[in-house]
C-alpha cells in the first residue's frame, strides 16, 4: 500500500498524472466538470444582474417616494381654504365661504 501511494505520488510529481490513460479513462468526468463549471458562472452572473436591478429600484422607489410627499405636500397646501379664498379675491371673483355650521347635532 505504502508502494503504490509512492509511486502515485511521484506520478504526481514528475507530471505523468494527466498522461493518455488518465484522460481516456476521467473525460466523462472532466466533461461533466466543465458543464457545472459553466452553470455556476452563468448562474452567479444572472444572480449579479438581478441584484443590481433591485438596488437600482430600490433607488428609483425613494425617489417615487418623495416625489409623491411633494406632490402631496403642494396639493394640500393649495387646497386649504384661505389659500382657496385668497386665490379667488386675486382673481376678483366674488364667492365667499358660508360660515354656518353645515350639520348641526341635536341632542
Amino acid at each position: 500500500m505504502a508502494q503504490s501511494t509512492l509511486k502515485q505520488v511521484a506520478k504526481i510529481i514528475r507530471g505523468d498524472l494527466f498522461d493518455g490513460n488518465f484522460i481516456k479513462k476521467y473525460y466523462k468526468m472532466m466533461i461533466l466538470l466543465l458543464v457545472l463549471g459553466v452553470f455556476e458562472i452563468s448562474i452567479r452572473y444572472a444572480c449579479t444582474k438581478n441584484m443590481r436591478q433591485i438596488e437600482r429600484l430600490k433607488v428609483d422607489l425613494q425617489v417615487v417616494k418623495y416625489e409623491n410627499y411633494l406632490l402631496s405636500k403642494e396639493i394640500t397646501s393649495n387646497s386649504r381654504r384661505t389659500t382657496v379664498e385668497d386665490q379667488l379675491q386675486k382673481n376678483g371673483i366674488n364667492l365667499s365661504s358660508d360660515n354656518t355650521v353645515i350639520y348641526e347635532i341635536n341632542r
